[in-house]
């Protein structure tokens, strides 16, 4: 999937001279970290509720160091101690400490 994504990119790269912001969501997020080893036309990543982020020290990890690549996190609610009683808060917070490791 990474390979797809990095080809159609540097397809529309080559059509407008111009890198681009991949925008990843949820599990897609996996896919668009391992895109930045496939292609040199990421300007940045927008990670909404990313599922993951890259370990620090990773390939995918090393390979937005190289490229210089700026990435944002956005987590929407239900994180946090106050949302216990929600079933789903617990694996939101490991989430998010993924993305603050990274």
């Amino acid at each position: 999937m990474a390979k797809a994504v990095a080809a159609t990119i540097d397809e529309a790269y080559q059509k407008t001279g111009k890198k681009f912001i991949l925008v990843t969501h949820s599990q897609g997020g996996n896919p668009g970290w391992e895109t930045v080893k496939y292609t040199d036309n990421i300007a940045a990543i927008v990670a909404i509720e990313s599922g993951a982020a890259p370990v620090v020290g990773s390939e995918d990890y090393q390979a937005m160091l190289q490229n210089n690549i700026p990435v944002v996190f956005y987590y929407g609610d239900y994180i946090g101690e106050e949302f216990s009683d929600v079933p789903v808060s617990e694996m939101w917070a490991m989430m998010r400490s993924m993305a603050y490791d990274f």
